[in-house]
């Protein structure tokens, strides 16, 4: 049976704790940048939450009592601000919903520019979103 010297002993020892280090500071590396990104996401979403409370002011939602309550162009204005935001904040969509009773009614949304060109949108309506319990 052959022998192993010290040296490569030594040499094969150091390589694998070389490999369990760069193996540990990765993961350990990739771990805090999924972190740092979901807190930059969250981050995000909260500027986005309190800058479309800007334009869906509490009066816009006090309003709303039936199909009829918003204006055409008041809900394509609104429509058009948030679409703006959307843009800004390099997102998909914002919605705003309210609760009345055991509803939850998503009262405006934005829309995206190739929607809006091909006027594939609705104005004003009042849509129910089903859930199981708040």
């Amino acid at each position: 049976m052959r022998k192993i010297s010290i040296t490569k002993k030594l040499l094969l020892l150091v390589l694998g704790l070389q490999f369990v280090t760069i193996a540990t500071l990765t993961y350990f590396n990739e771990e805090n940048e999924r972190t740092q990104y979901i807190k930059q996401t969250d981050e995000k979403l909260r500027l986005v939450v309190h800058s479309a409370n800007e334009f869906v002011l509490q009066e816009y939602h006090d309003k709303i009592l039936d199909k009829n309550s918003i204006s055409n162009q008041e809900y394509m204005d609104l429509m058009i601000k948030l679409s703006s935001l959307v843009n800004k904040a390099d997102i998909q969509y914002v919605y705003s919903f309210i609760k009345r009773k055991d509803d939850i009614l998503v009262t405006s949304t934005s829309v995206t520019q190739e929607d809006f060109e091909g006027n594939n949108y609705e104005y004003f309506s009042i849509q129910r979103v089903k859930t199981t319990h708040f």
